[in-house]
């Protein structure tokens, strides 16, 4: 889901984030902004679903912390 909305984005997605974790907010005040600043181009998204694409974006920060890029060969 994640990954869909940061194409829809043009990568926006993960750097407003990034920007607001950042800034000090919470996982659930980020879902929140999201929702407010997004309503106008994904009205069909509630707090819910935005909280399910920070999940995803908290676990593929994990991902790539724990196997960076140049320790993982193709």
């Amino acid at each position: 889901m994640f990954e869909y909305y940061e194409k829809l984005t043009g990568g926006a997605l993960s750097g407003y984030i990034s920007e607001l974790t950042l800034k000090g907010h919470s996982d659930n005040e980020i879902a929140m902004l999201l929702g407010v600043r997004w309503s106008y181009l994904f009205s069909g998204l509630g707090w819910f679903e935005w909280s399910q694409i920070i999940a995803e974006y908290r676990q593929m920060q994990r991902r790539q912390q724990a196997f960076p890029r140049e320790y993982v060969k193709a």
